[in-house]
């Protein structure tokens, strides 16, 4: 069914009332009795693909790391769980989009921020090494944010303990007041952002190696998040192109995840001394690394 002008929505589908506290632009029930919304919910495909693929390829080099006796035998496992996330709120997504409950919702949403945490932790750890580095220490920022910034990077524990607090205190915000997006929003707005001003300026060497890929993590992000803003705020004036900018929004958004892990991948193995090299399945990047 198509629509020009007025956005309508059918009244009943086979999940019963809303109970989301955001209802997006793409008309409800549209073409499918079964799929609240159509479009925003098939959208998730390349999300879930991407984050099952990324899931298995990760443990598997983890697990050949720890066979071989690799020191530290973990050190890819936490990329293992970064693409579960994204495994996840693609699940979770779906479900969402699928009923417009809001179980389902926190099932899309909670994974965002826990996914976003994993991502801090890990790019925390990206140190440059000390032959690339020299210099590094004037530039340095100083202050009561410098001392925090250093003390999360050498204290993992203290660093896992903040980033539980952040989750948990989100969950609870977002449990108590189910009608306000707010919390959500800004917790992952917040987050999103620390990962973009990390990666920036966290490590100058990063700028080095497979740049592009970041940079086309960032590309991929802003133009999602431009999708999502169009869609949030001129849903009406633009119907119905504004329909389909959900369901661009996840391809985009998951994609530049899936690039962002990859690059951290990357830089991981090649702070471990490995052999990191860019491979591509088709037209999904991947990273092979050995030991040199």
């Amino acid at each position: 069914m198509a629509y020009y002008g007025e956005r309508v929505d059918r009244s009943e589908g086979y999940w019963g009332p809303i109970t989301a506290n955001v209802d997006w632009c793409e008309p409800n029930y549209a073409h499918s009795y079964y799929l609240c919304e159509y479009w925003n919910t098939l959208s998730n495909i390349p999300m879930i693909v991407l984050g099952f693929w990324g899931m298995c390829y990760a443990f598997t080099i983890g697990a050949a790391a720890a066979r071989n006796g690799f020191t530290p035998k973990n050190a890819f496992y936490s990329f293992t769980i970064g693409f579960f996330f994204l495994f996840l709120v693609g699940i979770g997504s779906w479900m969402f989009h699928m009923t417009l409950l809001y179980k389902y919702q926190m099932l899309d949403e909670l994974p965002m921020i826990l996914g976003s945490l994993v991502f801090v932790y890990i790019i925390m750890d990206l140190h440059p090494p000390k032959e690339i580095s020299l210099g590094a220490e004037e530039k340095k920022p100083g202050g009561l944010i410098g001392i925090f910034d250093r003390f999360m990077i050498q204290n993992r524990t203290f660093r896992a303990v903040v980033l539980i607090l952040y989750g948990v205190t989100t969950s609870v915000l977002m449990a108590v007041d189910t009608n306000n997006p707010l919390p959500m929003n800004l917790s992952y707005l917040g987050l999103v952002l620390f990962l973009v001003w990390r990666s920036c300026t966290g490590d100058s060497y990063a700028q080095k190696i497979v740049r592009h890929y970041f940079a086309s993590a960032l590309v991929y992000q802003i133009a999602a998040g431009l999708c999502w803003l169009v869609e949030k705020y001129l849903c009406q004036p633009l119907f119905p192109i504004t329909a389909y900018l959900h369901a661009v929004w996840h391809v985009l958004a998951g994609t530049g995840v899936y690039q962002f892990i990859m690059w951290t991948f990357f830089l991981s193995a090649h702070n471990l001394s490995l052999s990191p090299r860019v491979k591509h399945f088709l037209f999904v990047p991947f990273v092979s690394a050995k030991e040199k």
